[in-house]
C-alpha cells in the first residue's frame, strides 16, 4: 500500500482474513490491530484519516419510510435535536504519498474534505471518467469505503482489544 498507494483490493484481503464462514479469526484481528493501528509509521502511510470537525453542523436527512412516512422517534433524536445536527465529518489524505496530487474543488490545499464530497465520486458511472484524477478520486473513496469495511471485520466477533482501540479513534 505504502508503494502502490490506496488500493481497495488489499484492504478487502484484511478484511477477508479476519473473518472466516461468519466466525472471527482473533488473531489476524490483532494482527492487523497491530500492524495497522499501533504503528504509527504505518497508520499514518496506510491509514486516511477520518474525523469529526464541530465546525458545520450536519442535519441529517430521515428517509421516508413506507406508507407510515418519517418515524417520530428513532435512535439519537434527542442528541441530534439538542445540538442541532450531527458534527461534520471529513476524510484527510495528507500523508498518503500516492494521494498528494489528489485535489477537490472545495480543497483549501489541507488535503481534506468532507465525506459528502469525498464520496460524491461513487455516484458518478466509471465508463464517464476521462481524468487521472476522477480515476485517482475514485480509488481513493472505495479504499477508505473498504477501510471502514477492514475496521467492522476487526470488530467481528466482538474483539475487545479492536473494539476498544477503534473506539478511542472513532468516539462518534
Amino acid at each position: 500500500i505504502i508503494k502502490h498507494g490506496p488500493q481497495d483490493r488489499l484492504m478487502t484481503f484484511f478484511s477477508s482474513i479476519c473473518v472466516c464462514v461468519a466466525d472471527n479469526v482473533i488473531g489476524n484481528q490483532e494482527t492487523c490491530l497491530n500492524q495497522l493501528i499501533f504503528k504509527e509509521q504505518n497508520r499514518e502511510k496506510i491509514l486516511l484519516e477520518i474525523s469529526t470537525h464541530d465546525a458545520g453542523q450536519v442535519k441529517p436527512q430521515l428517509l421516508n419510510c413506507g406508507p407510515k412516512g418519517v418515524p417520530t422517534t428513532y435512535l439519537g433524536k434527542e442528541e441530534i435535536s439538542q445540538s442541532g445536527g450531527y458534527k461534520s465529518v471529513t476524510v484527510s489524505w495528507e500523508k498518503i504519498d500516492k494521494l498528494k496530487d489528489l485535489k477537490f474543488p472545495a480543497d483549501t490545499g489541507e488535503h481534506q474534505c468532507t465525506i459528502e464530497e469525498f464520496f460524491s465520486i461513487l455516484k458518478v458511472d466509471p465508463s464517464t471518467m476521462r481524468t487521472v484524477y476522477e480515476r485517482q478520486h475514485l480509488q481513493a473513496a472505495k479504499y477508505v469505503v473498504a477501510q471502514i469495511e477492514l475496521f467492522e471485520a476487526m470488530c467481528f466477533g466482538r474483539s475487545y482489544n479492536c473494539i476498544y482501540k477503534l473506539q478511542e479513534m472513532f468516539p462518534y
